[in-house]
């Protein structure tokens, strides 16, 4: 009998976070595994590089989980790590789009939610920062 390690990451569902620098990602991608996954931080773009965790979800099984850099970086530099977030939508089972609801979506977003669209991949689109609000904003994806 083989261990959840012992699963191969191809054979494993791969969950991932993606949202515009400074929403939460981090933050809920630490909540969502239990664990200090990805660094937190008030600076927009700490997040430099994917992140990923091996786990066990039940009742689903052995998963992956990522936490993104932002959609929205900006440079040469913000570039690459756009393209690398997009390398990660492209094995991506699942996609949770993190919003600040006290901004609602960018058009970074809403290009986000498009591609997740077209290539057929289930999301859940999950509003941050309720708190700094007196209503949540309603879905407009």
């Amino acid at each position: 009998m083989s261990g959840m390690n012992q699963t191969p990451s191809g054979e494993r569902v791969h969950i991932a976070f993606f949202g515009r620098r400074n929403v939460g990602k981090s933050s809920l991608a630490n909540a969502f595994t239990g664990q200090s996954l990805a660094i937190v931080s008030d600076v927009r773009g700490t997040t430099t590089d994917p992140v990923s965790k091996s786990m066990e979800l039940l009742p689903l099984g052995p998963v992956v989980v990522t936490d993104t850099p932002g959609i929205d970086d900006e440079g040469g530099l913000g570039a690459l790590r756009v393209r690398k977030t997009h390398e990660v939508l492209g094995r991506t089972d699942l996609a949770i789009v993190v919003a600040d609801a006290s901004a609602g979506l960018a058009g970074d977003e809403q290009a986000l939610l498009a591609a997740i669209k077209e290539k057929g991949i289930p999301y859940i689109l999950a509003w941050n920062k309720c708190d700094l609000l007196d209503a949540v904003p309603e879905a407009t994806a």
